[in-house]
């Protein structure tokens, strides 16, 4: 390692402790730090996490203050996954990071959900999914408050339409950095590259990718559209963020002010089950009034992807998540 690559790792350090000796220093008491990582404050996730906030405040009668933090004001999608970990913030919207525990990756099982009333019936607070992830959650220090539904993801490429596996292996796809995208990519048929939500826009437009496979249509449509020509629906996983908070956070809140977030979390859950669908159907209708290709896949290829991702990927998310979650998830995943 060069002096400059020494002393750029030692100032990332320093800047990172000195976020995280700041957020800390201010009491938790009646004030919660909530963030956002992948979304800025008008976006779908960005007003979720306002309504989330200010229901908490409203429920609380104004006993608990919220700051709210957006896109990129506190780093990386994992730099602000770690803030919570470490207790830097007290609650995130958040597709959550698998490097801690593997097993946070249950809810990226691919081809696990069928379609939006599976999704609803599995993440109801008596659901078979709901109940996995708040255990798993528990043992990491975390409290699970719910799911926030964006919907099924598909893979957006510039340049060229391809839905045929057998037609994939010459295009290289972005993936989230997280367990198991790129392994279900690449199940697909597809090369892939792990890369960070912040630095997507530049490796799309340099290409170093030809396109993206970690998102719902909206992403792709609001902030890719002028690279991206075509988005397939290919349904690989219904994407889940959830709305979390450190243990140690909310046990320090009075009782009535854990209610209070029990309350809210209710709330904003029920809004996005009901906002979601609606809104991931309006960006469909915007991507194509705009020129962007958009393909459903019929029953027989999602049948066929389905297959072929759940033999290549489920048998060793075994080892990764352990055999007990995985009996759960096979014995409810829904049939395509």
């Amino acid at each position: 390692m060069t002096n400059k690559s020494k002393h750029q790792k030692i100032l990332k350090f320093i800047i990172a402790s000195s976020l995280a000796i700041g957020l800390n220093g201010i009491a938790h008491g009646a004030t919660l730090k909530l963030a956002t990582d992948s979304a800025n404050r008008d976006s779908p996730t960005g007003e979720s996490l306002v309504y989330w906030g200010e229901r908490i405040e409203e429920y609380s009668n104004n006993e608990i203050e919220v700051e709210l933090y957006f896109q990129n004001e506190l780093g990386t999608q994992q730099e602000v996954f770690d803030l919570l970990m470490g207790g830097a913030i007290d609650g995130m919207l958040t597709w959550p990071m698998t490097n801690y525990d593997r097993r946070i990756g249950i809810v990226y099982t691919p081809y696990m959900l069928t379609d939006w009333e599976d999704a609803l019936e599995a993440y109801s607070p008596d659901g078979w999914l709901y109940s996995l992830l708040n255990d798993v959650m528990n043992e990491n220090d975390l409290k699970f408050l719910g799911p926030w539904p964006e919907g099924f993801n598909g893979i957006a490429t510039a340049g060229q339409c391809i839905t045929d596996i057998e037609d994939n292996s010459n295009l290289n796809i972005r993936t989230i950095p997280v367990y198991p995208f790129p392994q279900v990519v690449q199940a697909l048929g597809y090369q892939t590259a792990a890369i960070d939500w912040t630095e997507l826009y530049t490796a799309l437009q340099t290409g170093v990718v030809s396109g993206d496979a970690g998102n719902v249509i909206y992403h792709d449509y609001e902030y890719f559209r002028d690279i991206l020509d075509c988005y397939v629906r290919t349904k690989h996983m219904f994407m889940t963020a959830m709305f979390l908070m450190h243990n140690d956070s909310f046990s320090e809140l009075s009782e009535e002010q854990q209610q209070a977030v029990y309350r809210a979390s209710e709330d904003a859950v029920a809004k996005q089950f009901n906002d979601g669908l609606m809104t991931d159907e309006l960006y469909v209708e915007r991507a194509i009034d705009y020129g962007m290709e958009y393909v459903e896949l019929d029953s027989d290829s999602l049948r066929n992807n389905a297959e072929i991702v759940r033999e290549a990927i489920w048998p060793t998310m075994r080892s990764q998540v352990g055999a007990d979650l995985m009996d759960v998830i096979e014995e409810n995943a829904g049939e395509f």
